[in-house]
């Protein structure tokens, strides 16, 4: 999910991501990095479940907070340095 996540800002420079919703552009590999990213997370997440029961969960929670956190502060900069609003500029 990281590289996923990754991917879609080097794709953005200079451009705003919205935090809902899908960026423009979408880089071609991020689609199928993130869901493979997911699945692994939620399969070893199942395998070690009995193992280390409650800190499977601490990671799979730390997941997408991490992607999150990527993402503001891609925008926080882009904001800091008067960046345009992609999402502006493709509303009518």
């Amino acid at each position: 999910m990281i590289t996923s996540t990754a991917l879609t800002v080097r794709a953005n420079r200079g451009r705003r991501i919205p935090l809902l919703g899908w960026p423009d552009p979408i880089p071609a590999h991020s689609l199928w990095t993130q869901a493979i990213g997911i699945a692994l997370v939620l399969a070893a997440g199942t395998m070690v479940a009995r193992e280390i029961a409650p800190w499977n969960l601490v990671a799979l929670a730390l997941t997408s907070p991490v992607a999150l956190i990527m993402l503001v502060t891609h925008n926080r900069a882009l904001a800091s340095q008067g960046a345009v609003d992609a999402t502006a500029e493709s509303r009518p």
